[in-house]
Protein backbone atom coordinates (compact mmCIF):
# COMPACT_ATOMS: atom_id res chain seq x y z
CA UNK A 1 0.00 0.00 0.00
CA UNK A 2 2.94 2.46 0.71
CA UNK A 3 4.29 1.39 -2.45
CA UNK A 4 1.76 2.22 -4.59
CA UNK A 5 1.16 5.78 -2.63
CA UNK A 6 4.71 6.80 -3.10
CA UNK A 7 4.24 5.92 -6.78
CA UNK A 8 0.37 7.26 -7.51
CA UNK A 9 0.77 10.76 -5.36
CA UNK A 10 3.61 12.11 -8.69
CA UNK A 11 1.34 10.42 -11.28
CA UNK A 12 -1.57 12.28 -9.72
CA UNK A 13 0.41 15.79 -9.44
CA UNK A 14 1.46 15.54 -12.99
CA UNK A 15 -1.74 14.60 -14.45
CA UNK A 16 -3.53 17.88 -12.26
CA UNK A 17 -0.74 19.97 -13.41
CA UNK A 18 -1.16 18.59 -16.94
CA UNK A 19 -5.00 19.28 -16.30
CA UNK A 20 -4.07 23.04 -15.03
CA UNK A 21 -2.00 23.43 -18.27
CA UNK A 22 -4.30 22.51 -20.84
CA UNK A 23 -7.49 24.40 -19.21
CA UNK A 24 -4.99 27.74 -19.09
CA UNK A 25 -3.65 27.21 -22.75
CA UNK A 26 -7.72 26.80 -23.78
CA UNK A 27 -8.63 30.07 -21.26
CA UNK A 28 -5.73 31.65 -23.14
CA UNK A 29 -6.73 30.73 -26.60
CA UNK A 30 -10.22 31.73 -25.86
CA UNK A 31 -9.30 35.35 -24.65
CA UNK A 32 -6.58 35.72 -27.66
CA UNK A 33 -9.90 34.81 -29.77
CA UNK A 34 -12.40 37.12 -28.04
CA UNK A 35 -10.36 40.22 -26.66
CA UNK A 36 -9.45 41.70 -30.20
CA UNK A 37 -13.15 41.39 -31.08
CA UNK A 38 -13.80 43.55 -28.03
CA UNK A 39 -11.49 45.82 -28.40
CA UNK A 40 -12.46 46.74 -32.08
CA UNK A 41 -16.05 46.87 -31.27
CA UNK A 42 -15.05 49.41 -28.32
CA UNK A 43 -12.88 51.30 -30.52
CA UNK A 44 -15.55 51.28 -33.77
CA UNK A 45 -17.56 52.46 -30.26
CA UNK A 46 -15.80 55.34 -29.30
CA UNK A 47 -15.06 56.36 -33.12
CA UNK A 48 -18.67 56.88 -33.63
CA UNK A 49 -19.32 58.93 -30.42
CA UNK A 50 -16.99 60.74 -31.41
CA UNK A 51 -17.85 61.31 -34.83
CA UNK A 52 -21.65 62.45 -34.23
Amino acid sequence: MDQVGRVSLPLATFAIALFVAEICTRYLDFNDQILPKRRENYLYIQYLVQNN
